[in-house]
């Protein structure tokens, strides 16, 4: 799965996040004194309602109530309720009822489980923020229209529990709609991936091999468990097999060793389903497992093929961090571009010094050394690779990939593991022996050899001359076991929350002091720059053109890369667009990036979501997502009750 995101500092980010705090204080304090100054019309006075609000304000938070903040969230449901806010279950059931239409497609079965996983995802968070949406922004300006709020602020309540007790029984209505919703959507991704295959028993071939030479000829047999079957055609007969016996044809019989029989590599397949079918392979009780086909197989117990395995799961990725080695052999931090817009990949040139080299740092040795027992001695390595092809001749003939795996300490490398790598992006699985040889013929052991001081380099390089490889950071990774879908369902649920949790804040914000058109359209402008947050970073970093450049190139039918004429107006032009960079860089240090709180790419792909950051990949976690959700909760809250409290909303 690419991994996309930015590298990051925590450390760092904190840095930043109290300074841009610090600015919007003083930057809201000095607002606060300047419009009360204007409305008083003179400073001295605005000067004292300025302190007396700030006062009053911390007495508020002094003086915060649970009961009081409890009552109102509760009568924020009931005002949910009552407005028919639950209807969104019937556009999540009707959804529901004809996605099967579109998602059981044959065509589409490679994927299938990644479209069920995104489908449901997508609507439980849509559906979710459109229901805080609505109710966030319209609630307060409804109740100030009609009047109706003065039966809450004529009650012993403050100000703050008004703005806290929307946001938590928003927040507790939305989080009972995103658990149905949740719920319902991991029953139909389980029930819509799951798939049977049946096995004929009769059209299995359990047992091959020869029997003995009679008349100057002998046959093949290929019999099932039962030892029933038939010869193939020798001299223009055959002969019928039962019981391992061979019957007698044209006068004369053939013996049969059942000890010298063997199970041949392709023993059946089994019915197909959902556009694939599987091939198997079984001991004589019927015990074994199918191949796998479309990224999963399927266990066989007495000749019943049981669910799919290996589909719905969370794979726990050890990730190790990349350089590159150049045809000089020194180390760069990237490979040859191939001209490909998409510049994640970086490539080798295969037969040169060029290489891609992953260096694991801290790992779990012992944890893998118990998976290894478990796995018949062996790891489990995860390559994507990608093949770009100088020049064609046989397409069909795999590009080899070299791996080689290399002790920091000792410096010992071992043999070289030789994996063919198809024309698209190649997934393949490498399982890594604990016993290994090293390039002299010396036994290797991968976990007190390799991996001695809990560090492994990983070298991958391409042997096919004159072709290229193409790998990123995320393209490679040691697999330490699988987590719990149903538990990596449910963080990805939480990134869900917390979207709607933001919103929810965001719009209870922006109804204290507008009304409820407008206060729904700056929060679903909020939303917007949040969810591209990563093109804003671009643009306002002059990573891509500004939006005036852009459309003088869209005009002029100019490329990206062909220098703008330097005449006035596209001068003019590029100093606009500058000067709205600053605007935009101000905004996305302002903006919660919502984008990021959207796993749902890592459960359609199979990879558990971490609780901790790791900066380096630019994958922040779920604990620092909701590190992130508090830290811009907090200003939002406390902008509501200053807007709430100014407010003449009693008259």
């Amino acid at each position: 799965m690419p991994l996309e995101g930015t590298p990051f500092n925590v450390v760092e980010g904190a840095r930043t996040w109290l300074l841009i705090s610090m600015i919007v204080l003083f930057g809201g304090l000095l607002v606060g004194l300047l419009v009360a100054s204007l409305g008083h019309r003179s400073l001295e006075r605005g000067l004292v309602s300025w302190f007396r609000h700030l006062r009053d304000g911390v007495g508020d938070l002094a003086g915060l109530s649970g009961r009081r903040v409890l009552a109102l969230a509760l009568h924020a449901v009931k005002e949910s309720i009552h407005r028919k806010v639950l209807y969104v279950f019937v556009i999540f059931a009707v959804l529901f009822l004809f996605a099967g239409w579109y998602l059981d497609n044959p065509t589409t079965t490679r994927e299938q489980m990644k479209y069920y996983v995104t489908f449901v995802l997508k609507a439980s968070s849509w559906l979710t923020l459109l229901v805080g949406l609505l109710l966030s922004c319209f609630s307060l300006p409804t109740d100030i229209r009609t009047q109706t709020i003065h039966t809450v602020i004529t009650k012993p309540v403050r100000r703050s529990e008004i703005v806290l007790g929307r946001v938590a029984g928003f927040t507790t209505l939305g989080t009972l709609i995103l658990l149905v919703m949740g719920s319902v959507s991991l029953i139909f991704v389980v029930r819509g991936v799951n798939h049977p295959h049946t096995l004929d028993r009769g059209k299995l071939t359990l047992f091959q091999g020869d029997t003995a030479i009679s008349e100057g000829h002998r046959h093949t047999v290929r019999l099932d468990a039962a030892g029933n079957g038939q010869t193939d055609e020798v001299a223009g007969h055959t002969h019928r097999v039962v019981g391992f016996e061979v019957e007698a044809a044209e006068s004369h019989t053939h013996a049969l060793d059942r000890g010298a029989l063997r199970r041949p590599s392709d023993q059946g397949a089994t019915s197909e389903n959902s556009g694939h079918l599987h091939h198997i392979v079984v001991d004589a009780n019927g015990n074994g497992a199918t191949d796998h086909q479309l990224g999963h197989f399927h266990e066989i117990r007495d000749f019943s093929v049981g669910r799919p395995q290996d589909q719905l799961v969370a794979r726990v990725p050890i990730y190790g961090t990349v350089s590159f080695r150049n045809r000089e052999g020194k180390e760069v931090d990237r490979g040859v571009s191939v001209g490909h817009v998409w510049d994640y990949r970086s490539y080798l040139e295969g037969g040169t010094k060029m290489a891609a080299i992953w260096r694991f740092r801290n790992l779990p040795v012992e944890n893998l050394r118990a998976l290894a027992q478990r796995e018949n001695g062996s790891i489990s390595m995860e390559m994507t690779l990608e093949v770009y092809r100088s020049y064609k001749g046989d397409v069909t003939a795999d590009i080899l990939a070299q791996i080689e795996l290399i002790s920091p300490q000792t410096r010992r490398r071992s043999r070289p593991i030789v994996v063919g790598v198809k024309e698209a992006p190649h997934f393949t699985i490498q399982a890594i022996p604990r016993q290994l040889v090293d390039v002299e013929g010396k036994p290797l052991d991968l976990f007190d050899d390799l991996m001695a001081g809990r560090e492994l380099i990983v070298e991958v390089s391409c042997a096919s001359p004159q072709q290229y490889l193409g790998m990123a950071q995320a393209d490679l990774y040691l697999r330490a076991g699988d987590g719990s879908f149903t538990a990596n369902f449910l963080k990805s649920l939480a990134g869900v929350w917390l979207q709607m949790f933001l919103m929810i804040c965001v719009g209870v914000v922006t109804s204290t002091f507008l009304s409820g058109p407008v206060a729904g359209l700056t929060t679903l402008a909020v939303i917007l720059g949040g969810s591209i947050m990563p093109f804003m970073r671009d643009v306002g970093l002059e990573k891509m053109p500004g939006a005036l450049e852009s459309l003088i190139r869209l005009i002029g039918g100019q490329g990206e890369l062909v220098p703008l004429d330097p005449n006035a107006w596209n001068t003019m032009a590029q100093g606009i667009d500058k000067v709205f960079r600053h605007v935009i860089v101000a905004l996305t240090y302002v903006l919660p990036d919502l984008g990021s709180l959207d796993t749902a790419a890592f459960v359609a792909n199979g990879f558990d979501i971490p609780l901790w950051p790791m900066p380096e990949l630019g994958v922040r976690g779920v604990v620092l997502h909701l590190l992130l959700t508090i830290g811009y909760c907090v200003p939002y809250t406390i902008l509501g009750y200053f807007s709430i409290k100014v407010r003449e909303i009693a008259r």
